[in-house]
């Protein structure tokens, strides 16, 4: 348990130069909204199988006042760095089955090694699941390269642009609550309050990301509108469920940096769906 951490920087290593190499390769923009979309897909796995259902644990040791949080750290690392890069690699690079068939394999050695080292625990989840599932990821990720490299439109634009902006606005929002607890929500849907935030505002900026995406995909005459509606949407929620006692912030900045961070997460929103609108990238 003491030194758990160094084999999880071990994984945030690779999927770092994995990501590095991606983009030295594609040389495109749109490989990186593969990853994010990627992260998006296995956000919203994880949220079934891990959050509500509680399939494993995990023992990274970079949170030592709550082990709830400490333990979805380490599923923020599995699922926000090595599986959605490892996946943009095969895409981007155009890997087949082999490859598939090897990474899985080493995925499963991972997942093994880490339950012999006790940095990981199965609770009613097995490795035979990860080697099941993880060939129709990377599949998901390589048809889905296909299609991003020509323009998209309708219902294919709006899901890839709710799961990019659910994945940035669910990782921005949530770190500070692991690591500093600048915000609990208190729902009372499970015991724990750490598990009724962590499960509380993944509902939340999944509906923040639909609505955001369906502002953004109306035609207006002027762009600042749509900014304009999106963060008065934001203040709003947070008001009413600070009204509510719902939301209780701790850190009296954490508002101020909910707001910065959607105007950022806003903008990049506007620019990517332009970008995907248009033909192939160069």
């Amino acid at each position: 348990m003491r030194y758990s951490s160094y084999w999880y920087l071990g994984l945030v290593a690779i999927s770092v130069v994995l990501l590095i190499l991606v983009y030295y390769k594609s040389r495109n923009h749109r490989s990186f909204a593969l990853f994010l979309g990627m992260v998006g897909v296995s956000y919203c796995i994880e949220f079934v199988i891990f959050t509500l259902l509680g399939s494993y644990q995990y023992y990274p040791g970079f949170i030592k006042h709550n082990s709830y949080y400490d333990s979805n750290i380490g599923s923020g690392i599995s699922n926000f760095l090595i599986l959605p890069s490892s996946a943009a690699a095969i895409a981007v690079f155009r890997k087949g089955w082999l490859w598939i068939v090897v990474t899985t394999g080493l995925f499963a050695a991972v997942e093994w090694l880490f339950l012999h080292l006790q940095i990981y625990r199965h609770n009613w989840w097995s490795i035979g699941y990860t080697a099941l599932g993880l060939p129709f990821y990377y599949l998901t990720a390589k048809a889905w390269y296909n299609r991003i490299m020509r323009p998209m439109k309708g219902l294919l634009l709006f899901v890839t642009l709710v799961l990019i902006t659910g994945a940035i606005l669910g990782t921005l929002m949530y770190l500070p609550i692991a690591f500093l607890g600048v915000r609990t929500y208190h729902i009372g849907w499970f015991e724990n309050i750490s598990r009724d935030t962590t499960v509380f505002v993944t509902v939340y900026w999944l509906v923040l990301a639909v609505a955001y995406t369906t502002i953004f995909s109306f035609t207006w005459s002027y762009a600042w509108p749509k900014y304009v509606i999106s963060l008065g949407l934001l203040i709003f929620l947070m008001s009413a469920l600070s009204q509510a006692d719902i939301l209780r912030t701790h850190a009296w900045w954490d508002p101020y940096y909910c707001v910065f961070v959607c105007l950022l997460v806003l903008l990049y929103l506007g620019a990517l769906r332009k970008r995907l609108l248009m033909g192939p990238a160069v």
